[in-house]
């Protein structure tokens, strides 16, 4: 596993840049009943474990279904 130096080092030499309060992570898994508890650091700050997220503006949640992504168009169509 990289240290955070060459974790640094690479977003500097690409050109990149972390927003770390915006990071989180899933794991996703077949059955919301098995909860794990992972800590995740990047530069001595936590990344924080969400169970639902939203990436290319579809609502992703750690079981893989659709139910948050759903319900995020029909309140938005609701509100139209």
């Amino acid at each position: 596993m990289p240290h955070n130096e060459e974790v640094l080092h690479w977003f500097f030499v690409n050109k990149l840049s972390l927003s770390i309060d915006k990071t989180s992570y899933s794991i996703f898994l077949k059955s919301a009943r098995i909860k794990h508890n992972y800590t995740i650091q990047l530069c001595d700050f936590d990344i924080k474990q969400v169970n639902c997220s939203k990436y290319l503006s579809v609502y992703v949640d750690s079981n893989l279904d659709w139910k948050d992504h759903i319900d995020y168009i029909y309140k938005n169509l609701l509100n139209s």
